[in-house]
C-alpha cells in the first residue's frame, strides 16, 4: 500500500495514493504526481492551509462527495475548494444549499464593495495623492458624495434632499391645470392658425400649452432647481472620475436641469412680454417639457442619504433574473387567460369584445388590482376568473419572498459597509485636523530666544 503523509500546518494526515487519485483533476492529485510542496527534511508534503478544511477535502477524495458542516463559513470553504481545484458539482445534495447561500452572499459583498466601498476608496486615494487646489477639491467631493463624512455633510445632504423633494412636488403643481390661469380670449384663434395647436381638439390641452404657470410656483421651482443646478455644477467640477460620474444616475440630473433652464430661457421672456410664441419656440419648449417628465427620478438621488432607498435600487438591479421570470409567468398567464375569458364570454355578450381586452382583464386580475371595469357574466367565465386569480396569487407569493429576502441581506451588508466608511472618514478628519493644526509657542520670562 502506497501511503502519503501530508503535513497541514502541523497536523499530519496519512492517506493512500489511490484515494488521492480518485479525483485526478484536483490540485492534490497533481501535487502528489509532481512531488511539488514536498519537504525533504520532514519527508512529507507540507501545506499552509487550515487542517479542519483539509480533513473535509481529503474525505471528498475518498468518498467522491463534499459534505460541508453547518458551522463552516460557506464563502471561506468555497475559496478552499478553488485552491484544491474541486468542482462545485462534488458538493453533496444535502449541502448544496450552503453553497448556493455562499454564492449569493459573495455576489452581494462583491456588489456592495464595487458600488459603495470601491468608490470611497478611490476617492480617498485621489485625496491622498492630490496636491495644491486638487486636495480641497477631493475633500469637497467626499463631503458631497458621502454624508457619513461628518455632521455638517449630513446636514448638507439633508438640505439637498429637501430641495429635491420640493422640486418633485412642485413638478406636480406645474402640471396641475386646476391652478393655471384661464385661457386668453384669443386662444381659439391662436389654435386655428397654428399647425401644432390645430391638431389638438381638447380645451385641456389648449390650456396646458397656452396658459402660464402661477408665478409663486414658478419662483419656487426656479429657486429649488437653481440650488440643485449649483450643487450639480460643483459636483461635476470636483469629481475625480468624471466619466464614471456621467455614466451614473447623475445623467438624469443633467437632463432634467438642462431641460428646465432651457425652457425658462426660451419661454420666460415670452410670458413676461405677452408676445405670442412662434411654432419653433413652442416646439423647443415641448421638448424641454418632455425632458422634465424625468424629474420624479431625482428621488433616486436620495439614495446617498437614505440607506433603504440605495438598498432597494441594488436589490432590484440584482434581482432582474427573478423579476424577469415572474414577468414571464405574468405574460404567459395574461395571454392564456385573456383568450380563454374571451372565448367563454362570447355566448353571453359580456364585456370582452376582443382577446386584447381579455388580456388586459387577465393582467389586472393576476396582479390582484381588479379595477372592475370588465368582469365575466357567465359561469364558464367565473371558472376562468377563479383560475386566473389563484395563478396571480401564486405568482405574487413567489415574488415577495425573493425581493424581501434579498433586501434584508443587502441592508445588513450595506449598514456594515457604511460603518466601515464612517470609521475611515473619522480618521481622515483627524488626519486633516493634525495637518492644519497651528503650532503655538508660549514664551515665559524676559528671554526671547527659543
Amino acid at each position: 500500500m502506497d501511503l502519503i503523509k501530508i503535513n497541514v500546518k502541523g497536523t499530519v494526515f496519512i492517506t493512500t495514493r489511490e484515494d488521492i487519485l480518485n479525483i485526478p483533476t484536483s490540485k492534490l492529485a497533481s501535487v502528489v504526481n509532481s512531488q511539488k510542496y514536498f519537504d525533504n527534511n520532514m519527508g512529507m508534503f507540507y501545506f499552509n492551509r487550515r487542517p479542519d478544511f483539509f480533513n473535509i477535502i481529503l474525505e471528498a477524495h475518498r468518498e467522491g462527495k463534499l459534505h460541508i458542516p453547518s458551522d463552516i463559513c460557506g464563502i471561506e470553504f468555497m475559496q478552499e475548494m478553488e485552491f484544491w481545484n474541486l468542482p462545485k458539482t462534488m458538493v453533496a445534495p444535502c449541502c448544496i444549499g450552503r453553497i448556493i447561500s455562499a454564492l449569493s452572499e459573495k455576489d452581494i459583498t462583491d456588489t456592495i464593495t464595487k458600488e459603495i466601498l470601491a468608490n470611497f476608496e478611490k476617492s480617498v486615494e485621489v485625496l491622498e495623492k492630490s496636491r495644491g487646489w486638487r486636495e480641497p477639491a477631493a475633500r469637497l467631493w467626499i463631503f458631497l458624495e458621502f454624508p457619513v463624512y461628518s455632521t455638517s455633510a449630513k446636514i448638507f445632504s439633508a438640505f439637498i434632499s429637501f430641495w429635491i423633494c420640493v422640486s418633485v412636488v412642485n413638478f406636480l403643481f406645474m402640471f396641475d391645470l386646476n391652478i393655471r390661469p384661464p385661457l386668453p380670449p384669443n386662444a381659439t384663434l391662436m389654435a386655428e392658425g397654428d399647425q401644432v395647436l390645430s391638431l389638438i381638439n381638447s380645451d385641456k390641452w389648449l390650456r396646458f400649452w397656452l396658459s402660464g404657470v402661477p408665478f409663486p410656483v414658478l419662483m419656487i421651482d426656479m429657486v429649488g432647481n437653481g440650488i440643485l443646478l449649483l450643487d450639480l455644477i460643483v459636483r461635476v467640477i470636483v469629481c475625480p472620475y468624471k466619466l464614471i460620474f456621467l455614466k451614473s444616475l447623475k445623467i438624469i440630473d443633467i437632463i432634467v436641469m438642462v431641460g428646465f433652464w432651457v425652457s425658462i430661457l426660451l419661454y420666460l421672456p415670452v410670458v413676461l412680454s405677452g408676445m405670442t410664441p412662434s411654432i419653433g419656440l413652442r416646439s423647443a419648449w415641448v421638448g424641454c417639457v418632455f425632458a422634465q417628465l424625468m424629474r420624479p427620478l431625482l428621488i433616486l438621488r436620495l439614495s446617498n442619504t437614505f440607506v433603504g432607498l440605495r438598498v432597494m435600487m441594488m436589490v432590484l438591479s440584482k434581482s432582474m433574473t427573478e423579476l424577469f421570470t415572474i414577468v414571464s409567468f405574468l405574460g404567459i398567464g395574461m395571454m392564456f387567460f385573456g383568450v380563454f375569458i374571451y372565448v367563454t364570454e362570447i355566448g353571453v355578450n359580456g364585456d370582452f369584445n376582443s382577446p386584447w381586452e381579455g388580456a388586459w382583464w387577465a393582467l389586472i386580475t393576476m396582479s390582484t388590482v381588479g379595477y372592475g371595469d370588465m368582469y365575466p357574466h357567465g359561469w364558464p367565465g367565473y371558472v376562468v376568473a377563479i383560475a386566473c386569480t389563484v395563478m396571480g396569487l401564486i405568482i405574487t407569493a413567489m415574488s415577495i419572498p425573493i425581493i424581501s429576502n434579498n433586501f434584508n441581506i443587502y441592508y445588513d451588508y450595506v449598514r456594515l459597509t457604511i460603518g466601515v466608511i464612517q470609521e475611515r472618514c473619522q480618521k481622515l478628519r483627524e488626519k486633516h485636523t493634525k495637518k492644519v493644526k497651528p503650532v503655538i509657542v508660549v514664551c515665559s520670562g524676559e528671554d526671547d530666544s527659543f
